[in-house]
């Protein structure tokens, strides 16, 4: 036979964790913080600003010329790039073959220690473009800058 007291115990103790995981399940509103359905409905994880630290870099159409695809490179850059700011790549569309990988402008601003991914704050690229018999490209800053499209080699353009 179980003594009355025990049993007593047991009870309160079941009593409690019902409770506790009720409320932890959102079974019960917990009196001590009291939140709004209203709340809860409007929030979601779509909306702009709701977790993003920053706005996302522009989208970047790829130029294609002369069977030449020329397009931003964000990925496969060489493993010593400690600057991920204005990278492209010209890739042959029929065989698929990179030409050439270069880095058209580079982040002028100093590395900053608190950033995560090496410091560096990428400046993202807002256009490719065609610009007489040079590719025209032009950063996230406003800065232009003339690649040849031969070999990638990039120069500041003014603007």
């Amino acid at each position: 036979m179980i003594p009355r007291r025990a049993s007593l115990g047991t009870g309160a103790a079941l009593i409690m964790v019902t409770v506790s995981l009720a409320l932890w399940a959102g079974g019960a509103q917990d009196s001590q913080n009291p939140s709004t359905d209203k709340e809860i409905d409007t929030m979601s994880p779509d909306l702009p600003g709701s977790g993003a630290s920053r706005v996302p870099p522009p989208k970047v159409d790829a130029l294609e010329r002369n069977g030449i695809r020329y397009e931003p490179a964000l990925s496969g850059l060489p493993l010593d790039a400690t600057d991920v700011s204005g990278w492209m790549r010209a890739t042959n569309i029929a065989s698929g073959e990179v030409l050439w990988l270069a880095q058209v402008y580079t982040n002028p601003d100093p590395v900053d220690p608190f950033l995560p991914g090496g410091g560096r704050n990428m400046i993202a690229m807002k256009r490719i473009s065609m610009s007489g018999n040079m590719i025209e490209v032009e950063d996230i800053r406003s800065r232009r800058f003339l690649v040849d499209p031969e070999t990638g080699t990039s120069t500041p353009s003014g603007g």
